[in-house]
């Protein structure tokens, strides 16, 4: 018998009527006796499977079922003070991340901070990486609900400092439960109009940062993930992998290169308990694009959507929230489009 089953039972058994109605069953002879008391038995001897069901007044039954097949379904409410209720609801609203250690890069601004407010909200440490702007970095920090939240800087482009930063993070908290690899940076370098040079210096660059990093970051963490039996990993890519940057050419190839990275790790890592996930949102309004989301061309950019406009951070903040929570093993592998319908793929 299901859990929502067994509670419907409970109730109908608490409401008026119930025995008249066994009686009248009983009398015709309809169903199977022992059937009838093998459910009363089960549901009266197994507790409630709803920890609130000792709150739950009764006041009567609605045919607009919640509950299998034409049974009704109980009404009832919750006799506690709306406060109360409130509280209760926070409590198990942050059990999600209770505690788990989520590593987060690029987390002075924009998508990153989005990312640490919302997993500090639901009860997780957070670490919040970055390279150069650590005036962000800890007002960010200072945004977090609860404690325990830490700032780290390091240059993901430096291998000794991306296994550096595991280590710290490993060495004061005990385990990394996530790692969003979410740092990167975006350059513009039009392939007819820059030279041999700066051409060469944007790829390089743009690369070290927004793959090889989190390629580097992704190894150290997995190491630690393997040795506690379990983790999740959200690469944070973009739209542009799919659709092409024809004026950051490096930043496409890039990213598509994090999805290719991310699937590969998704089969690899699953046998570990491991899970691998990517993110591709399309334009959204950070700092780092607010020059274009903002600029001339920013209402052409926000017609690209049915919407009319383009992601908020923390739109994309809860399905990187989403995919590091539990329950979510059969998506590895995954890339979830955030894109508000601007750009279609099959």
């Amino acid at each position: 018998m299901t859990r929502d089953l067994r509670f419907g039972v409970r109730m109908l058994l608490k409401s008026p009527g119930f025995t008249s109605i066994a009686v009248l069953m009983l009398a015709l002879g309809i169903g199977a006796n022992a059937a009838i008391f093998s459910v009363i038995n089960a549901v009266l001897l197994r507790p409630l499977p709803y920890p609130e069901a000792d709150r739950l007044v009764y006041v009567g039954h609605s045919w607009a079922s919640g509950l299998p097949g034409s049974m009704s379904a109980p009404n009832y409410f919750d006799c506690r003070d709306q406060s109360t209720r409130d509280a209760e609801l926070t409590i198990r609203r942050s059990m999600k991340f209770k505690d788990k250690v989520i590593l987060i890069t690029g987390a002075a601004q924009g998508i990153g901070r989005a990312t640490a407010l919302q997993f500090a909200k639901h009860g997780a440490r957070v670490i919040v990486h970055y390279h150069n702007n650590r005036e962000q970095a800890e007002k960010t920090l200072a945004l977090l609900e609860g404690g325990s939240h830490a700032i780290i800087r390091a240059d993901i482009t430096d291998a000794d400092q991306s296994r550096e930063l595991v280590e710290h993070v490993v060495r004061d908290f005990g385990r990394l439960d996530a790692l969003i690899n979410n740092a990167a940076i975006f350059e513009p370098h039009p392939i007819a109009s820059v030279g041999y040079i700066e051409w060469q210096k944007s790829w390089w660059t743009t690369i070290s940062t927004n793959l090889i990093g989190p390629a580097n970051l992704t190894f150290c963490a997995a190491q630690q993930m393997i040795k506690q039996s379990g983790g999740r990993i959200v690469n944070v890519s973009s739209r542009g992998a799919f659709r092409g940057e024809p004026d950051a050419p490096a930043y496409g190839a890039s990213k598509a290169g994090l999805n290719a990275m991310s699937q590969s790790l998704a089969q690899a890592l699953a046998p570990h308990n491991v899970f691998v996930y990517a993110v591709a949102p399309g334009f959204v309004d950070t700092e780092r694009v607010a020059w274009k989301v903002h600029g001339p061309d920013g209402e052409n950019i926000c017609n690209q959507s049915p919407l009319k406009r383009v992601a908020r951070p923390d739109e994309v903040a809860q399905t990187i929230l989403f995919l590091a929570s539990e329950g979510t093993d059969f998506l590895t592998g995954c890339i979830v489009d955030i894109n508000g319908a601007s750009y279609l793929r099959t």
